[in-house]
């Protein structure tokens, strides 16, 4: 299920907005196992491409974000494999 994150004003993910506004990325919330996990995902060619790895908290994956934003966003430029 994807998560909608508020405008980048608003957001308390300031991070994760950018991403979603500014460029194709998506928020997606799965159940696993007993508790919810957060990754950042591409919609490409009709299929997900899961962009970093699951995380249990909004928090956890927009500090991750946050510190792999430039190659997060090299690899999406350049249609490089995502870092993590």
């Amino acid at each position: 299920m994807e998560v909608h994150i508020a405008t980048r004003q608003e957001s308390t993910f300031p991070h994760l907005s950018r991403l979603c506004t500014d460029f194709n990325f998506q928020v997606m919330q799965s159940p696993a196992e007993g508790c919810d996990s957060f990754r950042l995902t591409i919609q490409e060619q009709n299929q997900e491409r899961q962009i970093t790895p699951a995380f249990s908290q909004l928090e956890l994956l927009e500090s991750h974000v946050c510190s792999h934003l430039v190659d997060i966003l090299h690899n999406y430029v350049f249609d490089a494999p995502a870092a993590h």
